[in-house]
């Protein structure tokens, strides 16, 4: 979508809009919350305040923008996101965009156009004077238009496009929440987990596991334990050094598997007690393990996308992923049917 089409499905959707809330949806497309959020209880409490007064629910909870936002109407809380999990969205999406002027003015440079060109119901006199106040007072934010408020009741956080694709997992995770929540994330190698697993960390404060501080030692490393699906890495001391003792409500303390000696570490890590503990990382949904968890999740994606982000990130063992650990994963997929275990599956672009 370019910006001129962006513009004209906006007034088309939204006809009473005024120039103002035009330039505010530019300007949120480019400049996101247009501030950081240092205080994410008073974000939450924003929000409660809002929703309650809330005019109307809507089955489009996301609104693209055009640019790397969109808004998430508060209407998603009816979904069973929570307040809190919303606020802490909405300040993950609080970043400095360095380029975002130019954007802007790119944006605005379509838009003047259109209004001289007799392709938007504003007056072009009254607009383009607006527009160029506006400007004069470098591009400050701004509210939507009376006019707007009361004829839309928008009610709704500004949050960052890359986190879209994970609302269906914040909504599964919200609506089956305990006090004390173990989630695995299995899927594809390249497919996305260890960054679904950093942004859970970031949304609820989990302690994050991974599974890659589990491969096999050096002795385990036999043609038999390879030869059985999802037998290439340590399952059973994931079980009995982190979930048997988060099972049981006792501290966590585990080895890492160190891999320039291929033996494990002289020292432990011990695991925060947060609330919430991610086991991230392929073949965490091994059948032995799936009881201890409250909830799991398949990350997927293409298999030619996942060969490009894999020559992306290690282009030195892009071969071995091709003959050797590809199909292994698929293996153990297929002989578990894990995707099919797992609460919910997203695939990623």
């Amino acid at each position: 979508m370019n910006t001129e089409t962006f513009i004209s499905d906006l007034l088309e959707k939204y006809p009473s809009s005024t120039v103002q809330d035009v330039c505010k949806a530019l300007y949120q497309s480019c400049y996101g919350c247009g501030h950081f959020v240092d205080d994410v209880q008073a974000c939450k409490e924003r929000i409660t305040t809002e929703y309650a007064s809330l005019h109307t629910g809507t089955s489009q909870h996301v609104e693209p923008l055009d640019g790397n936002y969109v808004r998430l109407c508060l209407s998603i809380l009816d979904d069973g996101m929570s307040a809190d999990t919303l606020a802490s969205l909405f300040a993950a999406s609080a970043r400095k965009e360095p380029y975002a002027i130019v954007a802007l003015e790119e944006k605005l440079s379509t838009l003047k156009q259109m209004i001289a060109d007799g392709r938007t119901p504003f007056d072009p006199s009254a607009s383009l004077q607006w527009i160029s106040d506006w400007k004069d007072g470098t591009y400050l934010p701004i509210s939507h238009s009376e006019r707007y408020r009361n004829t839309y009741h928008p009610s709704y956080r500004v949050i960052h496009k890359d986190f879209v694709p994970y609302i269906p997992v914040l909504l599964h995770i919200d609506r089956n929440r305990k006090d004390h929540m173990v989630i695995a994330i299995d899927g594809h190698c390249g497919a996305g987990k260890t960054t679904l697993g950093v942004f859970l960390k970031q949304i609820y404060g989990a302690a994050v596991v991974h599974v890659d501080d589990f491969y096999l030692q050096k002795h385990q490393r036999t043609q038999e334990r390879y030869s059985q699906p999802g037998g290439n890495f340590d399952r059973e001391r994931l079980e009995e050094e982190v979930l048997i003792p988060l099972h049981e409500g006792k501290t966590v303390r585990y080895h890492w598997f160190d891999c320039s000696t291929f033996s494990l570490s002289a020292d432990r890590i011990t695991l925060p007690d947060t609330g919430m503990t991610i086991i991230e990382g392929s073949y965490s949904m091994y059948p032995d393990l799936r009881k201890y968890y409250d909830c799991s999740i398949f990350v997927d994606i293409d298999p030619s996308m996942q060969i490009q982000r894999i020559a992306r990130r290690n282009p030195d063992l892009l071969d071995d992923f091709r003959k050797k650990w590809i199909p292994l994963e698929n293996a153990y997929f297929e002989a578990f049917d894990v995707q099919n275990a797992c609460d919910l599956t997203i695939k990623t672009q």
